[in-house]
């Protein structure tokens, strides 16, 4: 009786137009496996910070897959040039050209400066899914360290902790 019930629902074309689906179908996440360091490279931006007397008011996060390195940049904005001057000057030339760059979905790294910077030197750019911190876990995690970190050091109104986070 149970299967009658059910083969009568599902043929019913008001009940199918009445009743959505209950789950919305999504495509599995799948895992991006790394081999070597600096084969893929994680960056976010943390923010917003108090302003320091050298203008540095935001994070720039570069972490490695592979090694769990991390590189913390204080910048003055978050604008693709700043984001772009950095990750090249102060990550690729210390430590060579990553195989992949896998930011979050910002405007600074939906750039077309961004997308040229990474056609120019053969990087490969994955993005996150929108809405889901999970695809760049290992950078979301450890923001969330540093932001305690950096919460606990300002209770006192420091404003050197670009100074200090940055060395």
């Amino acid at each position: 009786m149970k299967e009658d019930i059910n083969n009568y629902v599902n043929a019913c074309d008001i009940c199918a137009r009445n009743k959505p689906p209950h789950k919305t179908p999504k495509a599995p996440l799948g895992k991006m496996g790394v081999g070597a360091s600096m084969d893929r490279l994680a960056t976010d931006i943390i923010w917003p910070l108090p302003r320091t007397p050298r203008g540095n008011k935001y994070i720039l996060m570069v972490s490695d897959h592979f090694t769990k390195w991390v590189e913390i940049i204080p910048i003055p904005d978050q604008s693709a040039i700043t984001c772009d001057e950095k990750i090249l000057n102060e990550v690729i030339s210390r430590f060579g050209c990553p195989l992949s760059l896998h930011p979050d979905r910002g405007s600074n790294y939906e750039s077309q400066m961004f997308n040229e910077l990474c056609v120019m030197l053969e990087i490969k750019k994955t993005r996150t899914a929108v809405r889901n911190p999970k695809c760049n876990g290992l950078s979301e995690r450890f923001n969330k360290t540093l932001w305690r970190m950096i919460s606990t050091y300002l209770k006192g109104e420091q404003t050197d902790w670009d100074i200090n986070v940055g060395s």
